[in-house]
């Protein structure tokens, strides 16, 4: 078993930061099993870090118009081993 924790800033303020953060944590949150989960494998295994953070680019691009973008900070610890991944 192990951990793994998130840090997520959205740019800007306002409604239009307040919906990316939302459409961002729930798209996070989807349960284990669900096609839509990004951090969790369909083994059950946790995703490595680059890759949450490259499926997350990939859904949420940079928004040229509105310069709408997202910084994140991704890791997952191993339990017995005590190896920390990070993206």
């Amino acid at each position: 078993s192990g951990a793994a924790c998130y840090l997520l800033d959205v740019s800007g303020h306002g409604v239009a930061a307040a919906l990316q953060a939302v459409a961002i944590g729930r798209t996070l949150n989807a349960p284990a099993g669900d096609p839509d989960s990004l951090l969790v494998e369909d083994d059950g295994t946790p995703t490595r870090p680059g890759e949450v953070l490259a499926r997350l680019s990939a859904r949420f691009p940079f928004d040229g118009r509105s310069e709408q973008f997202f910084t994140m900070f991704y890791a997952v610890a191993a339990g017995a081993g005590g190896r920390v991944r990070f993206a």
